[in-house]
């Protein structure tokens, strides 16, 4: 049996990630041995910009949720800072990174949480059972798919009306609270973020 060599590109608009599989002899274990990623042009400066971008990225939208979430269960110090930031940013780091070494899509903390808060979850409790029915509809995913888009929207468009009572503390007299917030309301729907 022959050795087909396949080349599988990364989906990004730079693409600058090769991956080169060949497949294995019939006679072998029938395990596919994965080379190790070529870079076109040595762009290794590339990959460190993307990654930094990204980790970036999920660190200020934890910081955003935390600081959400946190003032939804009335967890802020008098600083209005959320109480041990930095265990629940050490959690998230941890839990972001073994999703990435397990290759799942990305870990992360999501502002939803809020929803769960604001209806009284905050031990850890709702967490571990939301968790449990995640796991019973694993099962249950072909059936999930049976139900439209549009049934789902109602709850996303609570989720989204609970994420706007943040803006009741907004003082919209104040220029320098106003603005920012109002180019996150245009840049949010805009950038489909």
């Amino acid at each position: 049996v022959l050795a087909a060599p396949t080349t599988i590109s990364a989906v990004h608009p730079m693409s600058f990630i090769t991956l080169r599989k060949e497949m294995a002899p019939a006679e072998d274990s029938g395990c596919s041995k994965i080379t190790m990623p070529s870079f076109k042009c040595g762009s290794i400066f590339s990959v460190i910009m993307i990654i930094i971008t990204y980790c970036l990225v999920d660190m200020f939208d934890t910081i955003g949720t935390l600081y959400g979430t946190a003032s939804e269960a009335d967890m802020l110090d008098e600083n209005g800072d959320p109480v041990d930031i930095d265990k629940s940013m050490a959690c998230d780091s941890i839990a972001t990174v073994s999703g990435a070494v397990c290759g799942t899509s990305t870990v992360t903390t999501f502002v939803e949480s809020a929803s769960g808060v604001a209806a009284g979850g905050r031990t850890g409790l709702a967490s571990i059972v939301t968790s449990v029915c995640f796991l019973l509809c694993l099962v249950l995913t072909p059936l999930a798919k049976l139900v439209p888009a549009c049934a789902t929207a109602p709850a996303l468009i609570y989720v989204g009306v609970l994420m706007l009572q943040g803006l009741q503390k907004v003082d919209f007299n104040d220029m320098d609270q106003m603005v920012p917030v109002a180019l996150m309301l245009i840049g949010m729907p805009v950038s489909s973020s």
